[in-house]
């Protein structure tokens, strides 16, 4: 990231009722037309499977670790950058989103990642 950046800390293992959750650090870190999301997470326990999940209204575009998404003014591309090798499922709530009357259909992207300290970080890049 280049140019001046914004960035915010927060603990939040907090919100989750999980006992072996020692620590879910998030860093959301701002610059020009990119934000990176970074979760740092540890367990006391044994290894654990960690998903991480953004939703979306319209059809995004997978490509293993890139989803891409348009929208009405922006597109916005969803880079996995760790963990290495990881990528995006996709997936749809048809029938919820028509019980809730709405329009579109809601997608949930995810990916997963695991062990005791476990690493997550997503580049969104914005654009025309």
């Amino acid at each position: 990231m280049s140019g001046k950046e914004k960035r915010v800390v927060m603990e939040i293992a907090r919100a989750y009722d999980l006992p072996e959750l020692e620590s879910l650090r998030r860093t959301i870190t701002l610059s020009g037309d990119e934000a990176v999301i970074e979760d740092r997470i540890s367990f006391s326990e044994s290894e654990q499977i960690v998903e991480e999940a953004f939703v979306v209204w319209t059809d995004p575009v997978i490509d293993g670790s890139v989803a891409r998404v348009s929208g009405e003014r922006h597109n916005v591309e969803l880079t996995i950058e760790e963990p290495v090798g990881a990528t995006w499922s996709v997936e749809a709530f048809e029938e919820e989103s028509k019980a809730n009357n709405k329009k579109r259909i809601l997608k949930r992207l995810t990916f997963t990642t695991s062990g005791r300290a476990c690493l997550a970080r997503v580049r969104i890049r914005t654009g025309s």
